[in-house]
């Protein structure tokens, strides 16, 4: 079981909307979705597409705690219930094998804490596209297929 944890702030909800769909259209169906209202008061639009979304484990919770961008991260990390938990921006999309693979990994490798992944950047069409970051992060990336960071025991 993964807990997909989707910090909000003001979040514009098409968006957020296709972010839900990727994670329903996961080829392994054993997650739970949580949103996490960032907001600095309960955004009742928020609230009520969370709703909409009756046969999937989805949670709504509303951080009345630290409510800076880390502190929302923080706080979805805490209130998810699973030992497995992604982040996933309310304007991203999962690949529908994503938490197929994270646990596979994760059954494979206990004894790490973090995993991480690519990403693929797209345009609001969805049409993939290439920011000058991706094009650095190409010619610096390791070519080993995992890399382990180690540190004091």
């Amino acid at each position: 079981m993964i807990t997909i944890a989707i910090p909000c702030y003001r979040p514009n909800l098409d968006y957020l909307e296709q972010a839900i769909n990727s994670v329903m259209n996961q080829s392994l169906d054993c997650y739970e979705l949580l949103i996490v209202d960032g907001g600095e008061d309960p955004n009742p639009d928020l609230q009520k597409l969370a709703m909409k979304y009756k046969n999937i484990s989805l949670r709504y919770i509303y951080n009345t705690s630290d409510r800076t961008m880390a502190g929302n991260w923080n706080f979805a990390i805490t209130s998810s219930q699973t030992d497995l938990v992604t982040l996933l921006h309310s304007d991203d999309l999962l690949c529908a094998d994503y938490i197929l693979k994270m646990k596979a990994l994760a059954d494979t490798r206990p004894d790490v804490s973090a995993f991480f992944c690519g990403a693929t950047i797209v345009d609001e069409a969805s049409k993939k596209m290439t920011s000058f970051p991706d094009l650095v992060k190409n010619f610096i990336r390791p070519r080993t297929k995992f890399i382990a960071l180690q540190g004091e025991q």
